[in-house]
């Protein structure tokens, strides 16, 4: 879906919000299945975020409870913060920096042996360009896949609003165009 594709309020509010949204349709955001999901991943963030460096058992477990999938070993350092949580999925030996943001509206797959700097942002929502559509609360998403071996380094941003992202094998110094 692209940005400008979208022109009119989508009247289809009775179907499966959760199911559009992760397909990359658009979806209606304050459906409160929706909101129910995002509270818990705050819940769950802010305990994590709570954590000290000696509680590391209890960090490995919040982050296994918030995310879709993990390897066994991953560190994430705090500040962390998503929407959901479970549409995300990191593989083996992965490592985030200070201040990691993941808008997982869309699934967020990331390989193994992949290491984030600090303040990387992964955005998968999108919202539409028309401001009567953009303020009617309907939103879109694409997905992000990360390769295996991939680093990207200070500030890097991948948004999606308009096509999937696909990285692999490559370090990044800055935005991916």
């Amino acid at each position: 879906m692209k940005l400008s594709d979208v022109k009119e309020i989508p009247t289809e509010r009775d179907a499966d919000q959760r199911e559009r949204m992760l397909r990359g349709d658009m979806y209606f955001s304050a459906d409160e299945a929706l909101v129910k999901e995002r509270h818990r991943a705050r819940r769950l963030c802010r305990a994590y975020n709570a954590t000290t460096e000696e509680q590391g058992e209890e960090r490995t477990r919040l982050l296994k409870e918030l995310l879709g999938g993990t390897g066994e070993a991953l560190t994430i350092e705090p500040d962390f913060t998503c929407d959901y949580g479970t549409y995300i999925t990191v593989g083996e030996n992965f490592y985030a920096n200070f201040g990691l943001v993941v808008l997982d509206t869309c699934p967020v797959r990331i390989g193994n042996n992949c290491m984030f700097g600090p303040r990387v942002s992964l955005f998968t929502a999108g919202h539409p360009l028309d401001p009567e559509v953009r303020n009617s609360g309907w939103e879109f998403g694409a997905p992000i896949t990360i390769g295996d071996g991939c680093m990207f380094g200070p500030r890097v941003s991948l948004i999606t609003a308009t096509h999937p992202v696909e990285a692999e094998r490559r370090c990044w110094r800055d935005d991916i165009p």
